[in-house]
């Protein structure tokens, strides 16, 4: 097993550094903030920035539960689906789970009809150890591939009369941290929270450049993104890499999430974002950062495309059925509506700055990309909060120097172009990767 896992521990964060990031990029706007275009653009470039510093103060707020009282009578049950995954690395995923502190209940491994991997054998391997320490395996493979929905569903429907029950939903290319269920478990103690999401670091981070400048705002999205929103209770998305939810939303919910209906079809993707909103209409939706796993990124610029594509359709759609289907009072409904606005203010002011001003004026705003670059060091700050053991400090740190403007620029493409090419192809259904294995740890360098 990689040794990344179980050595990510917390450490201090670094607030001095923020706060002169900060500063550097309020002097940076104040300076040249009359070549912005027009009257309308200081006022909506001020507000975006405040929305940002507003989003990075929210996520150093959240709390962190990390006491077990009141969880002992819970009974985890894990639910993995399988589709063309790398076989060594569900067999990584599964000795994960074996040696967790907090056994799981029950494992189910569901393979939706792979066309290649065999699955069973691995898995049969694993059952003796598994047993050994009192965790019982379940495998099934469905005769075609029905979607990762249906997969999940015949472990949801053995257990959805049992409200001791917390389903963890683990994706197959996903490696846990020793504790990961057991810390996952700690803020069910409130009676109140209905779900739980993880904390992803990429495992596959070393493979090359892109996988690094990717590794690194993915982290983020959650130290800063997930983060934030959970400090009001409100987390929109449990990435299924690792996510635990109460058997009581899978209960209410399970018709509406097997049979959704999504612009006239059937929805074959946004699994995650839909049990995790479900469990928004039932009470609390938070995110514990010491629950930590890894998981694989794309390899690939072709890989991350089509990913983010569907990331993004979801996220259109599964947004509008937030402020379609919960109550206003909610912080939620607000924080989706103030998604959806800064998407589509951020785009405008872009192509007013970028490209409009210098058509009419004959200049290149390179300040807009510097401010860019600076805001980036702000926004991914966080993630050197977190200490990974295959990486030293200083290597942490000087990648972080490196990266981070990297990652900025690469964002224009997924959170900007991508983001808008979804918004045009909503009515495309399929999941998009997967249809043969795309990242092996194979490739993973030393």
């Amino acid at each position: 097993m990689n040794k990344s896992v179980s050595t990510v521990r917390r450490r201090q964060t670094y607030p001095i550094i923020a706060v002169v990031l900060i500063a550097i990029v309020i002097a940076f706007i104040y300076y040249h903030i009359r070549t912005l275009s027009s009257f309308w653009a200081v006022p909506i470039n001020a507000v975006l920035f405040i929305y940002v510093l507003w989003m990075l103060l929210s996520a150093h707020m959240n709390c962190t539960f990390d006491s077990d009282t009141g969880t002992e009578n819970l009974k985890p049950i894990v639910v993995i689906p399988l589709y063309n995954e790398d076989p060594e690395m569900v067999k990584n995923t599964l000795d994960s789970i074996i040696i967790q502190t907090r056994k799981p209940y029950k494992v189910y491994l569901i393979d939706d009809c792979s066309t290649e991997g065999d699955y069973k054998i691995i898995i049969d391997s694993l059952k003796k150890n598994a047993e050994k320490n009192g965790i019982q395996i379940e495998f099934y493979r469905q005769d075609i591939n029905r979607g990762k929905r249906q997969a999940q569903a015949i472990a949801f429907k053995k257990h959805m009369g049992d409200e001791e029950v917390v389903f963890v939903t683990i994706d197959s290319d996903t490696i846990l941290d020793r504790d990961a269920i057991k810390k996952g478990l700690y803020p069910f103690a409130d009676k109140d929270i209905m779900s739980v999401a993880g904390m992803l670091f990429a495992h596959n981070y070393k493979t090359n450049l892109l996988t690094r400048i990717v590794s690194l705002p993915f982290a983020s999205s959650f130290l800063n993104g997930r983060a934030a929103w959970s400090a009001y209770n409100s987390v929109a998305v449990s990435c299924g890499g690792l996510a635990f939810y109460r058997s009581c939303v899978v209960n209410e919910y399970f018709d509406d999430y097997t049979n959704q209906i999504v612009l006239g079809q059937v929805a074959k993707y946004g699994d995650d974002r839909m049990m995790t909103q479900y469990a928004s209409m039932l009470g609390k939706t938070v995110f514990q950062e010491t629950s930590i796993a890894f998981t694989l990124l794309p390899e690939n610029i072709s890989h991350l495309t089509r990913q983010r594509l569907r990331w993004h359709r979801s996220f259109w759609w599964g947004g509008f059925w937030v402020l379609k289907n919960l109550d206003a009072k909610r912080m939620v409904w607000w924080l989706i509506l103030s998604q959806f606005i800064s998407s589509v203010v951020y785009v405008v002011v872009f192509i007013m700055i970028v490209i409009i001003y210098p058509l009419i004026n004959g200049n290149i705003p390179w300040e807009m990309f510097v401010y860019l670059m600076l805001l980036s060091y702000v926004r991914t700050i966080r993630t050197l909060s977190m200490k990974r053991g295959d990486i030293s400090s200083w290597k942490q740190i000087i990648s972080y120097i490196l990266i981070s403007p990297a990652s900025s620029m690469l964002n224009l493409y997924i959170e900007t172009v991508l983001k808008y090419v979804a918004l045009a192809t909503l009515k495309e259904n399929s999941w998009g990767t997967r249809d043969k294995i795309e990242v092996t740890i194979e490739k993973e360098s030393a």
